[in-house]
């Protein structure tokens, strides 16, 4: 028998996971609050020291765990007892997205998401500069323990690579914004933060067969006990852009978006963007996240990228 506790989430006997989406997101209550534990001991992760890296898990199908930079033996004597292209895990759920900027809006997606949601966020170290381990996701080995695989923490500041200084900025100002709006992000009890509602992109409560598309926003909203700013957060994960209807009697503003328009413009061969006419210091820095400079949004209605996140505050 299954033994779930409460509707919509909880976990089986089995030890699996039956939460959706949305309870994972706001700090997995089914899973922690039956016995007092809070939402912050939900810990929210995409990668961790086992497996690929957060750029890696975009950038290939299957592990590479052969002849290569991380393990050298298998290319210099293949037949050694030290040369393991075996081990490491066969199912990564991972995917080559093909395009960097690409690639690179998938992270930011990642980030957002887990700065956001209400369980506390772990961040594979490296992963804010988009360090990579070439496709292999089983580095802890003797054989591999060379300049391939070590972190080479001042790679983020390369001159050659903006992009990776945009990367690290943005995980920067992700922290930033949990922290100033930690009434809303980090609740210290189940449901007793700011509240909060889930709606479809056309701003109307979800039926439940609008749990099954790919697109949602969650909108704080102030009461009698909640005086800051209102906040909505637009998700769309269908490919092409949507439109999303906000929220009337407010005036918005833009403080995320991580769509790859705001990170394209520097780089050969990769789309014009915000960055074809920026300046060599504003390469450095990420145009996905405006908290000091946010913009003003003036339409009923914000035009969300495919694959992408925007948040919203109200001015």
């Amino acid at each position: 028998d299954e033994y779930v506790l409460n509707s919509n989430e909880g976990i089986g006997y089995d030890g699996y996971s039956i939460m959706d989406g949305g309870a994972i997101m706001t700090g997995s209550s089914g899973l922690y609050g039956w016995n007092g534990r809070k939402p912050y001991h939900s810990v929210n992760f995409v990668t961790v020291h086992d497996g690929f890296t957060l750029y890696d898990l975009f950038s290939y199908e299957e592990k590479q765990n052969g002849c290569g930079l991380i393990n050298p033996v298998c290319c210099e004597q293949p037949m050694s007892v030290w040369c393991d292209t075996e081990s490491g895990e066969d199912h990564n759920r991972s995917r080559n997205w093909g395009n960097e900027y690409t690639k690179r809006q998938m992270m930011r997606n990642m980030f957002a998401g887990m700065f956001f949601s209400h369980g506390t966020p772990l961040l594979l170290g490296g992963d804010e500069w988009m360090r990579t381990q070439y496709g292999n996701n089983n580095s802890y080995y003797i054989a591999a323990d060379n300049e391939w695989n070590w972190f080479r923490w001042g790679e983020w500041r390369s001159e050659s690579a903006k992009f990776r200084s945009r990367m690290h900025d943005f995980v920067r100002k992700l922290s930033r914004m949990r922290k100033e709006r930690i009434y809303a992000f980090s609740p210290k009890e189940h449901g007793g933060g700011m509240p909060f509602s889930w709606k479809t992109k056309d701003n109307q409560s979800m039926s439940d067969s609008d749990w099954g598309k790919k697109n949602v926003m969650i909108h704080y909203y102030k009461d009698e006990n909640w005086d800051q700013r209102e906040i909505l957060i637009m998700i769309n994960m269908e490919r092409e852009a949507q439109n999303f209807t906000l929220p009337t009697g407010r005036t918005w503003q833009r403080i995320l978006d991580t769509q790859a328009y705001f990170d394209t413009g520097d780089i050969a061969g990769e789309p014009d963007g915000y960055l074809s006419d920026a300046d060599s210091t504003s390469l450095s820095q990420s145009a996905n996240i405006t908290l000091d400079n946010p913009r003003l949004i003036e339409d009923s209605e914000y035009y969300v990228a495919g694959s992408s996140i925007v948040i919203l505050e109200e001015q």
